[in-house]
C-alpha cells in the first residue's frame, strides 16, 4: 500500500545535500546527493516511523492533501478598524475589498497578486486616478496619450495632493 504522505526538499548550502521532511511527522528527515535520493531516503525512514507508530497503537496523522481555495473568507473587524479602512479606501478611490485585498498582498509580499489587483482596478476603472500600495509608492494607470509619467508620493491623509505629474513630449 502507498502512503500519501508529503515531502518537502531544500538545499543545504552548509551541508552540500539536499534534505527532505515530512510535514506530517516533524523531525523525519533524510539526506542525499540529488531532490530525488533524499525523497527516496525520507521514503524509507517513513515506512519505519509508520511501523513503529503502527507497533505502539499510535494514531497516524492525516496525509496534507492540496487544498483547493475560493479566493473568499470572512473577516471580523472591530468596528474603529472598519471604519479606518473604509476611509483610507475611500480616499484612495478603491472598494473597501480592493483595500484589504492590496493590503494582505502587501504583508504577505505576493507580488503577482499585486499585479493582477492592479490590472484589474485600471481595467474595471477601481482607480481612475491611482491605486497606492504604500505611503510612497504610487501605480498610476497608463495614459495613452502621455508619452511619459513620473509618479509623485503621496500622502493617503492628504485629500488634495495630485497623484500624477503627467508631461507630454512634443
Amino acid at each position: 500500500m502507498k502512503n500519501k504522505y508529503s515531502f518537502q526538499v531544500a538545499w543545504n548550502d552548509e551541508d552540500k545535500t539536499y534534505f527532505a521532511s515530512c510535514p506530517e511527522f516533524p523531525g523525519l528527515l533524510a539526506h542525499g546527493d540529488t531532490p530525488e535520493e533524499a525523497i527516496k531516503e525520507a521514503g524509507v525512514a517513513l515506512e519505519g516511523v509508520i511501523e513503529v507508530y503502527k507497533e505502539s497503537g499510535m494514531q497516524l496523522p492525516e496525509p496534507e492533501m492540496c487544498q483547493e481555495y475560493s479566493g473568499q473568507f470572512r473577516l471580523r473587524l472591530s468596528k474603529s478598524l472598519h471604519r479606518q479602512a473604509a476611509l483610507l479606501a475611500k480616499r484612495e478611490g478603491v472598494s473597501l475589498n480592493t483595500f484589504a485585498t492590496i493590503a494582505i498582498a502587501e504583508k504577505v509580499g505576493a507580488e503577482g497578486a499585486k499585479k493582477n489587483i492592479e490590472e484589474v482596478a485600471i481595467h474595471l476603472q477601481f482607480a481612475p486616478n491611482a491605486i497606492q500600495f504604500a505611503p510612497n509608492i504610487t501605480i498610476n494607470p497608463p495614459d495613452p496619450r502621455a508619452t511619459a509619467t513620473t509618479a509623485v508620493p503621496v500622502d493617503p491623509w492628504d485629500d488634495h495632493q495630485p497623484c500624477a505629474n503627467t508631461r507630454r513630449d512634443h
